[in-house]
């Protein structure tokens, strides 16, 4: 770009052309996963609840997905509120207790059977089913999603074939931004939804990174997208707003561990 000099012209239409492919990009990932996302909810479905046909999303279709259905509902709902219809319908409703935006963590980014920890925010976060899927089908081909650890079809994955060999925070903000909005009953891709802002989501996640912190979470990512071991070993899980968000509540947290150490010599 600083080639292009004085040339406005010029600068503006190579702008263009590389936003037109990161859209284009990002436009083929949501194809891909909005039918995908939905086999990988029903993967998580136990086998001897029965679930009526009505609440079950449509593989091809937007509608009927969020909070309209308890199927995507459950895991789009902040980790703290309660997974029921009650959630799902005060939600819709905009009741002031349950407004969403963008700065809550919503449930998919845990497992499935976590029980929220408002003291040790960090205890399962980013170790859910869905984030790991969309990355594997993202960042190695969708056929990857549920695979064991570094598989990829053929020669190289997507990220190989792209010369990239590893997630950064910001692949792993795209991710979920990508994997909720394919829950989520939006019909094409807009900044907001209701009160929810994807931009303010995006860079919550990003700053879940910041100073350094969260390297963990990167490390089990990695593992399961590319296989990777990180030089400590094999990967660990992560162990150590709604008015004051999860995510700045999780930093707090972190100062509060610091600050019990002990001193070095």
């Amino acid at each position: 770009m600083i080639e292009l000099g004085g040339n406005t012209k010029l600068r503006k239409k190579v702008c263009q052309e590389i936003q037109s492919g990161v859209d284009g990009a990002r436009g083929d990932d949501s194809n891909k996963m909005k039918p995908n996302a939905i086999d990988w909810l029903m993967h998580y479905q136990d086998d001897t609840v029965e679930l009526a046909s009505v609440d079950i999303p449509k593989r091809n279709k937007k509608t009927g997905r969020g909070f309209d259905s308890p199927v995507t509902g459950e895991f789009l709902r902040p980790i703290q509120y309660p997974a029921d219809v009650n959630t799902y319908l005060k939600i819709k409703g905009g009741h002031k207790d349950f407004r969403l935006n963008g700065k809550q963590m919503p449930a998919f980014m845990y497992p499935r059977d976590h029980t929220y920890n408002k003291d040790d925010i960090e205890d399962g976060l980013l170790q859910g089913l869905l984030p790991v899927a969309a990355a594997k089908q993202i960042y190695q081909g969708p056929s990857a999603a549920l695979q064991v650890p570094g598989y990829h079809r053929g020669k190289a994955g997507n990220a190989a074939r792209n010369g990239q060999e590893a997630l950064g925070p910001r692949d792993v903000g795209y991710v979920c931004t990508q994997l909720y909005f394919s829950l989520s009953a939006l019909g094409s891709w807009a900044e907001q939804d209701g009160d929810f802002n994807y931009r303010d989501f995006f860079w919550a996640i990003v700053d879940i990174f910041k100073d350094g912190e969260g390297q963990s979470i990167l490390d089990y990512f990695n593992h399961e997208v590319f296989g990777t071991i990180p030089e400590s070993g094999s990967p660990e899980e992560p162990d150590t707003p709604v008015e004051v968000s999860d995510y700045d509540a999780l930093a707090a947290q972190r100062a509060a561990k610091r600050s019990r150490l002990p001193a070095t010599q």
